[in-house]
């Protein structure tokens, strides 16, 4: 019998939030509209959900350890996406100021593209796999730990530099985000907004959901990423026990002393209500990200087309006909000329293993999907609106913002 007395509803909400990301990178895929930031947070939020998916069942009822090969690549997965989400949220902001500020119809010269490719692989890529491959190296006081009913999970010390390493770096990125790159977003919607207020006044049919949802991107940081990181450190904080006692590092070779995988039973991991909260809030910001990642990218007019086109191909396949749908003009198929875009080119954790520190400290998020809605402008022709890197809304040459 399980010991997580909401199974199987916890590995069901894992595997449904990795089918969303599935869900957004093949719509992506099929429209060929890639954003690196937004496919390598989708990318890692659907193997992380996947495995924790996996390991909920299989060490639903115990702490064996088993198939160590797979949990020495699941907890380095997990220590991975530590990182991740915050400095692909970061990348994405910035994604978002440096449109905001293009003020050029002019492509961007080969150096700002080298520039642009560079920060986005160095920052969004290689800096979470040098944190996996040589910072945790240094605070690793195991191989692994298997906590029951929720699988193998990464280990390290009880020190301050584990605490740093583990809480507090995750958190700069959305902090930079939010009081650096953040102002201006919203500053350049407004006036934005409020140019096009003639146009809301006199035109009923345009949507405001444009202007909604860069919002809502821009100010991902603040309302999400950075709470979560701060309910990280508290809860952590609030576990701990003799902080007094804490080395600023243990070194080396007192980390790798004792290097066997461990197992921690479930009591350990819900000894007091804080240890439960901790326990239980660091398994499901996952797949909640994750859901607010498909409500932003995956539900849009586009992405519900797609999957109603997906869904005709399998109906057809199975030999059933599936019900003509006659297209639809709405009030939220139109929207002004919003002309948002930039050139082409573009707990303690270790030795006292009842506690460790929180799995996954998130500060990031993602992009809306790359086609808005269609721009009407009085007395001109429909054209898309793109979320793209051209100030040219009819440009052909677009590459997408947002997967």
């Amino acid at each position: 019998m399980a010991v997580d007395p909401t199974y199987p509803l916890y590995p069901a909400l894992c595997i449904l939030s990795a089918f969303f990301m599935f869900l957004v990178l093949t719509h992506s895929f099929i429209r060929q509209s890639w954003n690196l930031a937004v496919t390598l947070l989708c990318v890692g939020l659907f193997l992380d959900n996947l495995t924790l998916g996996i390991n909920a069942i299989v060490w639903r009822d115990n702490t064996d350890i088993k198939v160590p090969v797979y949990c020495d690549l699941v907890s380095r997965l997990q220590f991975f996406m530590r990182f991740l989400p915050s400095m692909t949220s970061l990348l994405i902001t910035r994604k978002l100021y440096v449109i905001s500020k293009m003020r050029d119809v002019e492509p961007p010269s080969r150096k700002t593209k080298l520039v642009n490719s560079c920060v986005e692989w160095g920052w969004g890529f290689a800096y979470p796999i040098f944190m996996t491959a040589v910072v945790y190296t240094l605070c690793q006081d195991a191989r692994f730990i298997v906590d029951e009913g929720f699988g193998c999970a990464f280990s390290a010390s009880n020190s301050w530099f584990s605490i740093v390493v583990i809480l507090i770096v995750p958190a700069i990125p959305p902090l930079i985000s939010i009081f650096f790159y953040c102002p201006l977003i919203i500053r350049t919607v407004y006036i934005q907004r409020k140019g096009a207020g003639d146009s809301f006044l006199s035109n009923g049919s345009i949507s405001r959901t444009p202007y909604l949802r860069i919002l809502a991107l821009g100010c991902l940081d603040a309302v999400i990423i950075l709470p979560i990181a701060v309910i990280n450190l508290l809860a952590f904080f609030c576990t701990l026990t003799a902080p007094g006692t804490f080395p600023g590092y243990i070194g080396w070779a007192a980390n790798h002393a004792d290097f066997l995988p461990v197992g921690i039973a479930y009591d350990s991991l819900t000894d007091t209500p804080w240890d439960t909260f901790n326990t239980y809030f660091d398994n499901v910001q996952a797949p909640l990200l994750a859901i607010a990642i498909f409500a932003l990218f995956g539900l849009t007019s586009s992405a519900r087309s797609a999957y109603w086109s997906r869904i005709g191909v399998v109906t057809k396949l199975l030999g059933c006909k599936p019900r003509v749908r006659l297209p639809r003009q709405s009030a939220s198929q139109t929207t002004d000329s919003l002309t948002f875009a930039a050139p082409t080119g573009e707990q303690g954790v270790g030795r006292n293993r009842t506690r460790r520190l929180t799995r996954y400290s998130f500060s990031n998020t993602t992009f809306a999907d790359s086609e808005m809605g269609k721009a009407e402008e009085l007395g001109k022709t429909e054209s898309e609106f793109q979320f793209t890197s051209t100030p040219s809304i009819q440009d052909s040459k677009m590459e997408p913002l947002a997967v």
